[in-house]
């Protein structure tokens, strides 16, 4: 399917269709068909192992109560309208379905407000939920597939992306290691890289994570961070910023998060779990451990309690913009925001700046790319939220672009739009306060918590040693460092880009 390099809508379908036609160059010429809505009738579920698939649906915003949800499953998708929503319901649901939904006693709206839908067909395109109309993402024309295209930069299967970062690894030892998470359902390993000029070091500098591909389906941020990876290892002593960026952190990079659901071309994982609905949730399930987690969540769950990331991005797709916490609660009033709201705000506005698809994101929920997640739509059991409320992360999620799964052919450009808004990140996250909390008695470095504020936000953030890496905009702060058993100290530090350098902070023992 070729689609045109600019944004609109173009009618593609009514309910009483099954089959819709997509302009390749203007609403209502020619196009290529493709069947995204299914006749209203309950289709047969597949017997074995496919029969738990959750089904795509399209369900009136007056039909989501809660007695719906409880009965079905319904997990929403953040594609979402003023009056529809997209999102899925549970196969073992599909009784309830039949006879309180769609049966001839059900009310007409009722009937009329929901529709199964072929989300294979959907996940290349972008459809405007409430008119079922085509929003053509801003990208050059492409024949490329998912995957299996013979361009040139295809994606990576399993094997593929394995020998991928192996290579890269062998290829820069000095900045490089490649380790494993930990398995997925299907025993594939979750592999990461982690790379930075100072690996080996006891202090090697602030960690950012990047992690990509939780849902299998949406694809873009697998090839980007392999892109990222050889910019980063490439780059090292010849780009000015990326020297600095490695110099100045550990950057750890997982490509891909759900292997088994990108090789099954699917949301979920091989268990038909949802991973970004799977983390501890600290309103309605704040059970902080592994017990009972996907294979994948635990493995990354795990992942921060080896080592404690400072800033983070998750990549996601089918739509575009810059998604601040909170994901599971409001953010309306400035008591209820994320403590370092400000900050991310900072982070927003710098990478949308660089983003122009993501800065035209403009109207409803969407400030030029930005939202508030909740406000958005509700997330829980959320990855960006758990990193943040049980680990101290400050974790942010990017949409990438208006389709699931881009085209292997449009994968360069989605790389451009998103490269210097990346690096940018990267920079920013080797800045703020870098300190050495020690005994004043022994001089010894804690090595029990330490928790910091500063001035700059309302925020306590916990280290889980004295060695504290706050990351902060530009300025001169005011900085509460506080551990058990010692005596607070404030003092004013200058934030500046981690050079190896810290700031010793003396505590003495409470009497």
């Amino acid at each position: 399917m070729i689609i045109q390099a600019r944004r609109r809508l173009c009618r593609v379908a009514s309910f009483t269709i099954a089959a819709i036609t997509l302009a390749t160059a203007g609403c209502g010429q020619p196009g290529t068909q493709r069947f995204f809505l299914t006749p209203p009738e309950i289709q047969p579920t597949p017997a074995g192992p496919r029969a738990a698939a959750p089904r795509y649906v399209r369900v009136s915003r007056d039909l989501i109560t809660p007695g719906f949800i409880a009965a079905t499953g319904f997990e929403q998708d953040h594609v979402t309208g003023e009056t529809h929503a997209f999102g899925w319901i549970n196969s073992t649901s599909l009784d309830f379905v039949q006879n309180e939904v769609l049966s001839s006693s059900a009310p007409s709206e009722s009937r009329a407000g929901l529709q199964f839908l072929d989300e294979d067909a959907l996940r290349g395109v972008a459809v405007d939920p409430d008119t079922m109309m085509t929003r053509e993402p801003v990208l050059a024309k492409s024949t490329g597939a998912y995957p299996g295209s013979n361009e040139s930069r295809d994606y990576h299967d399993y094997e593929e992306l394995t020998a991928e970062l192996e290579a890269l690894a062998a290829g820069s030892p000095a900045l490089a290691r490649l380790e494993n998470a930990g398995p997925s359902v299907a025993s594939r390993n979750l592999w990461y890289m982690k790379a930075g000029a100072r690996l080996d070091a006891a202090n090697g500098g602030p960690r950012t994570l990047l992690i990509a591909n939780m849902h299998g389906d949406e694809t873009a941020g697998r090839e980007l961070m392999i892109y990222l990876l050889r910019d980063l290892l490439g780059g090292y002593n010849r780009d000015e910023r990326i020297t600095r960026i490695m110099n100045g952190s550990q950057v750890f990079v997982m490509p891909s998060m759900n292997p088994d659901g990108f090789e099954d071309r699917q949301r979920w994982n091989g268990d038909y779990k949802d991973l970004n609905r799977s983390f501890p949730d600290f309103t309605d399930d704040p059970n902080d451990t592994i017990n009972g987690r996907p294979p994948e969540v635990a493995a990354v769950m795990k992942l921060h309690d080896r080592y404690a990331f400072a800033n983070s991005l998750n990549f996601h797709g089918g739509t575009v913009c810059f998604n601040m916490p909170w994901d599971t609660k409001p953010n309306r009033q400035s008591s209820e925001k994320f403590g370092d709201d400000a900050y991310m705000n900072s982070l927003a506005r710098a990478y949308t700046s660089s983003n122009r698809t993501m800065r035209d994101n403009h109207g409803g929920t969407f400030d030029h790319g930005v939202t508030h997640g909740y406000e958005w739509y509700e997330v829980d059991g959320g990855m960006q939220d758990w990193s943040i409320h049980y680990r101290d992360t400050t974790h942010a999620t990017i949409e990438l672009s208006y389709a699931k799964t881009v085209s292997a052919g449009n994968l360069e450009t989605v790389w451009r739009e998103n490269r210097e808004a990346i690096l940018d990140f990267l920079d920013r996250s080797t800045f703020g306060v870098h300190l050495n909390v020690v005994d004043d008695a022994s001089g010894a470095t804690l090595a029990s918590r330490v928790e910091v504020t500063t001035s700059n936000a309302p925020r306590a953030t916990g280290f889980r040693s004295g060695l504290v890496h706050r990351m902060t905009p530009a300025g001169t702060w005011q900085v509460t460092v506080r551990a058990a058993g010692y005596v607070p100290v404030t003092l004013q530090v200058t934030a500046s880009s981690f050079n190896g350098s810290l700031q010793t902070v003396r505590l003495a023992r409470a009497s």
